[in-house]
């Protein structure tokens, strides 16, 4: 068998990053076109589901040196707001390397111009998505939920007890939460279990599934 991908294993098509994604960021109210899984797997693993974002836009403006004519010009990744204000840009990279030594044109201008916006400038790389392989699907299903029952109707009365029982019990597992509130819709508890994770209310162990019986929950305080 030849040598395999590093990323082999959190995409299971060793070399191929070729996808279009159409994906929905509950945290943005927003759709996003995403090019390759590459940029899946820092919208899932560092963006949509870090609680220290706040927002992002992955269809950033381009930036120059200056406004003459001519002037080189780059587009970012993402542009990134995180808690306290400050704002990030990103870059995301094929493979794996020093990134701190990495130097081309586009990195190079990107610094320097990040530098003078006074920003902090971040590359991705395949060394950033690989340890955290095992989120990918699973985030990737707390992603889908939200974004089928974004249009659904939640009635006020499952919205409060569902608040009310995680402010109750502070910690537990999916299944005892389904358990408790059975006398509600299992997609819509499904539903609000997702998007109080997203919204960084509740803290949810898990490795290869989500939506196990058994999966971990605790109430960020």
């Amino acid at each position: 068998m030849g040598k395999q991908s590093k990323v082999h294993a959190f995409t299971k098509r060793g070399k191929v990053f070729g996808n279009v994604w159409r994906v929905y960021s509950a945290k943005c109210d927003q759709d996003f076109s995403l090019s390759s899984d590459r940029e899946l797997a820092h919208w899932i693993l560092f963006l949509e589901f870090n609680p220290d974002v706040i927002r992002f836009d992955l269809n950033p403006q381009s930036r120059s040196q200056s406004p003459e004519p001519g002037a080189k010009r780059t587009i970012l990744d993402a542009e990134v707001i995180v808690r306290g204000g400050a704002i990030e840009w990103h870059e995301i990279k094929e493979g794996s390397f020093d990134k701190d030594a990495e130097s081309t044109p586009q990195i190079e201008l990107q610094r320097e111009l990040a530098k003078a916006a006074g920003v902090k400038y971040r590359v991705f790389n395949d060394d950033d998505f690989a340890p955290k392989a095992s989120s990918i699907m699973p985030l990737l299903k707390v992603a889908a939920c939200l974004a089928a029952g974004r249009h659904f109707f939640i009635p006020p009365a499952i919205n409060l007890d569902v608040a009310d029982y995680f402010i109750g019990h502070a910690s537990g597992t999916l299944g005892e939460y389904l358990r408790h509130l059975n006398n509600h819709s299992q997609d819509a508890l499904l539903y609000l279990f997702c998007q109080h994770y997203s919204l960084g209310k509740i803290a949810v162990e898990f490795e290869s599934a989500f939506f196990a019986k058994n999966t971990k929950w605790t109430l960020v305080s």
